[in-house]
Formats: C-alpha cells, structure tokens, sequence
C-alpha cells in the first residue's frame, strides 16, 4: 500500500506532519497519521511518506519514503471509510508508530 495523504493536510506534501529522525546508524523513528491508504489492514508492506525533523524539532522541506513489514507492527488502523465506489478495497486513517 502507499500512505501519502493526511486528514488535516491531504496530499501537501509541504504540510506533511508525519516525520521521521534517525535514532541509530541506520535505523529511523516515524511517527503521524496517514489516510486514504488503498488496502488500509490488508497490506502486507507499505510505502510510507515523512519529513525530516532536525534537532530543534523542526520540519524539514524534504520528502523521504521508506518501506515498513508490517509484520512488524506499528500500524494501527483508527477508522475504516464507508467508500461507496471503491469498496473492493479498504481504506481508513492509520496511526504510525514505526522504526525501519
């Protein structure tokens, strides 16, 4: 699946409140809330956008994308969408919680 939208900013991807920062050599830590994600509960990996938080914890303008196993958890679906017309696939608001 792919998680780019969010509810209080769609797809502004300057706007973008989910964020990530290192927290080992090569691992991150990323947090926020996506939605509209095609096979929200279903997916076995996702593509999951965020921005960059400094120090200071700002937002950066740059958009990283990682890849999370969800076997590995960390994604919990808040609310599934009632979506007339798209109904073979499930969507919703996903709460992430995630280090890769």
């Amino acid at each position: 699946g792919l998680m780019i939208t969010e509810p209080d900013y769609g797809s502004d991807a300057l706007r973008m409140q989910t964020s990530y920062k290192k927290i080992g050599d090569k691992t991150y830590k990323i947090e926020g809330t996506k939605h509209w994600g095609g096979l929200t509960g279903m997916a076995d990996y996702w593509l999951i956008t965020a921005r960059g938080m400094n120090e200071k914890g700002d937002l950066g303008r740059d958009i990283s994308f990682f890849i999370h196993d969800t076997r590995n958890g960390g994604i919990e679906v808040e609310e599934y969408y009632n979506n007339l017309g798209l109904y073979m696939l499930p969507y919703g608001k996903n709460n992430i919680s995630i280090e890769v």
